[in-house]
């Protein structure tokens, strides 16, 4: 017997004046007004932050598995080996989907954010090799976070720093990226993170259609 998903797509808009409260550890900075789009199902939740201009476009992703309550689950890595496995499998479903809107993968990298490890990939234009968009990919307390920023007329340095410096973790020391002792979700982790693709492929289709007025 087939199960079926029940999906539902909100979207709504908020006043950004500082720091955006992605959730009660983590927050970023977002240059103006953000629309928020949120799936949902019985088994994950995901909720996107998004600002777009005529210039850029910035992106911000939370997502985690759900029980049957729709009560959030933690799905920790239990090893650094598990955890670098996981960035390795997001990254790829990203660059796989942000190269059908013709953007490739030019550089990939682990990096430090506030002591945890982190990946960014950097994507160029598959036709004019230009430089388009950044990701920064952070699993933290076994939620996924998921920061884009991206051109649509011009890729401003200056701009996607200020973005993905303004990440701020709160208490850092109370906070975990690896259980020993947990045993990891696999299918839970792989279908939280198909919510996060589409969240992000509706802001890009968005984009694109501003970019074309």
């Amino acid at each position: 017997m087939k199960k079926t998903l029940t999906l539902t797509l909100l979207l709504f808009s908020i006043t950004i004046y500082s720091q955006t409260e992605i959730d009660e550890v983590v927050s970023i900075n977002f240059p103006e007004k953000t629309e928020v789009y949120e799936q949902k199902d019985k088994q994950a939740n995901a909720i996107g932050h998004y600002y777009n201009n005529e210039k850029d476009s910035f992106i911000f992703v939370r997502s985690v598995p759900v029980n049957k309550g729709g009560e959030e689950i933690t799905i920790y890595s239990n090893t650094v080996e598990k955890l670098r496995d996981n960035y390795k499998y997001s990254s790829k479903l990203l660059i796989e989907k942000l190269k059908e809107k013709t953007f490739v993968v030019s550089d990939s990298l682990r990096i430090s954010i506030n002591g945890f490890e982190a990946y960014k990939l950097i994507f160029k234009d598959t036709i004019s090799n230009t430089k388009m968009a950044e990701s920064i990919i952070l699993e933290l307390n076994g939620v996924q976070y998921y920061g884009i920023y991206s051109m649509v007329s011009e890729f401003s340095e200056q701009r996607k720093n200020d973005f993905f410096n303004s990440l701020t973790i709160k208490n850092p020391k109370k906070q975990k990226q690896i259980e020993p002792n947990y045993s990891f979700i696999t299918g839970m982790f792989k279908h939280s993170l198909k919510f996060v693709l589409i969240i992000i492929i509706i802001v890009f289709i968005k984009k694109l259609r501003n970019k074309s007025r």
